[in-house]
């Protein structure tokens, strides 16, 4: 049986065909490396019912976010991915909504939130925000609140198609439909990262 293959033996692999100008190969590898390189997720210490390891959701290491102090930046979105062996984040900012915590952010806490989104487009460290919500967007649309109509359809349809454009696509809506897809996403979504990313992360450019 032969020796399973760590992510220390795909990074060979990629510096090793990278600097033969093998690109195809180099990325091919890179798509297994990124599926096995350690993560830590930082969680925000005001994240409500966070994604943890205690329910068995994340199969990753979880760790308080460190404060502004620390990081050298304000705190932005709910979860930033950690490298513990390379010691740097993915470029990924991810803010977590459940259909009721994406509503009142949309609906009425518009300000807080753009700033928000602002802060993550300025920081040079992270290349784009997403906004992983655990509903779908039809399900958004047709939310009551409390029972109630609140805001129109047409006026929540606005909002949530403007929201890219307006920061340049650096900050986008992803639908999951539940948090366990939510999970998978954030999981994904900064694997894929480091797939396309490889190049800059190993220092390769």
């Amino acid at each position: 049986m032969g020796k399973i293959k760590t992510f220390q033996d795909y990074e060979a692999d990629i510096r090793k065909f990278h600097a033969a100008g093998d690109l195809d190969k180099a990325h091919h590898r890179a798509s297994k490396w990124s599926e096995l390189v350690p993560l830590t997720f930082q969680i925000a210490n005001n994240e409500q019912l966070p994604y943890t390891d205690e329910l068995n959701e994340l199969g990753h290491g979880v760790e308080d976010m460190p404060p502004k102090a620390i990081l050298s930046f304000q705190q932005t979105g709910d979860y930033l991915c950690y490298l513990p062996d390379y010691e740097c984040y993915t470029g990924v900012l991810w803010d977590r909504k459940s259909k009721s915590d994406a509503y009142g952010t949309l609906v009425h806490g518009q300000d807080r939130f753009f700033r928000e989104c602002e802060r993550a487009c300025e920081n040079p460290l992270f290349d784009y925000m997403l906004i992983g919500v655990e509903c779908t967007r039809d399900k958004l649309l047709l939310y009551r609140p409390n029972g109630m109509a609140g805001a129109s359809q047409a006026s929540r349809h606005g909002i949530i198609e403007n929201l890219s454009p307006r920061f340049k696509y650096q900050v986008q809506f992803k639908w999951y439909g539940s948090r366990k897809y939510a999970v998978k996403g954030l999981i994904k979504e900064n694997q894929y990262w480091l797939k396309y990313n490889y190049a800059k992360m190993l220092g390769l450019q």
